[in-house]
């Protein structure tokens, strides 16, 4: 993989680094969003073509989960399945680098983020449940993702990087829930 320069246009994420991990589908079209609003982005995803459509694109790839923390703010995990969740959160959890916050975008279920903000919680990183519906096209031009915040942490909203807004829902509402 090669790593390109860094995007450093004018950035409204207030000049955090965030990373997408899983860029198919919706992760692309999420990572694709961020680059047009001159986000910092790294990505990671087990496809080496993929990753390097990004790189051609501005963003930076990583050469690991591990390096991706250490690079990141947050983190969008955008993969498939509760496996894959728990795989990639736990390998971040091992390494938080400078992560402060983990966003997970995937259809998961509650019992799944809820185990995974526990642990979050134990290495001083936030875990947000914010699944994406409406699609690739919809994640392309910028979308609100749905999320379940525990009390203590309940926002409004949070903008990421200008092409992201995480819109708050009831505290008891996590994975699948947050969709209804």
């Amino acid at each position: 993989m090669t790593t390109a320069p860094a995007n450093t246009g004018s950035r409204p994420a207030g000049g955090m680094t965030i990373g997408v991990i899983g860029i198919g589908d919706m992760g692309g079209a999420i990572a694709t969003s961020l680059l047009r609003n001159r986000c910092d982005l790294v990505v990671s995803d087990l496809r080496a073509a993929e990753v390097e459509k990004f790189v051609s694109q501005g963003a930076r790839a990583a050469r690991s989960l591990e390096a991706l923390a250490d690079e990141c703010d947050v983190v969008l995990v955008v993969v498939v399945d509760d496996k894959q969740v728990a795989g990639v959160v736990g390998k971040l959890l091992q390494h938080p680098g400078r992560l402060h916050s983990i966003i997970v975008s995937s259809t998961v279920l509650p019992a799944t983020v809820i185990a995974l903000e526990e642990e979050a919680g134990k290495q001083g990183v936030s875990l947000i449940d914010a699944p994406v519906s409406g699609g690739a096209e919809k994640a392309s031009r910028g979308i609100c993702m749905r999320c379940g915040l525990s009390d203590g942490r309940r926002r409004s909203s949070e903008p990421l990087g200008g092409s992201v807004t995480l819109c708050s829902l009831s505290s008891q509402m996590r994975g699948e829930g947050v969709k209804k």
